[in-house]
């Protein structure tokens, strides 16, 4: 069978693995944003940290969410209709 070569992802149902808007963005637009993590004094590891590569900015529905959002939280709230989330994303001019 042919095989789709757009991103896919599904929500993860895992509290320790929750797929993120920030995640997401990182592995679909990687030219604009990375994904740094640390780990805690204790050997646990903290909340991921997103930095932009470049100015962008994007909307999820309308909104701006966090990118800590989990992807499920989004789609269950946001999804339209036909049970897509839309996420737009848009590059700005540099300062």
């Amino acid at each position: 069978s042919p095989k789709s070569e757009s991103p896919s992802s599904s929500p993860s149902c895992s509290s320790t693995n929750k797929k993120t808007l920030g995640s997401l963005l990182c592995e679909w637009v990687p030219q604009y944003i990375e994904l740094k993590t640390k780990e805690g004094a204790d050997g646990d590891c903290c909340p991921p940290e997103f930095h932009p590569k470049v100015p962008f900015s994007w909307q999820v529905s309308g909104i701006k969410p966090p990118l800590s959002t989990p992807l499920l939280d989004l789609w269950r709230a946001l999804s339209h209709p036909d049970n897509f989330l839309y996420i737009s994303i848009r590059a700005e001019d540099g300062a």
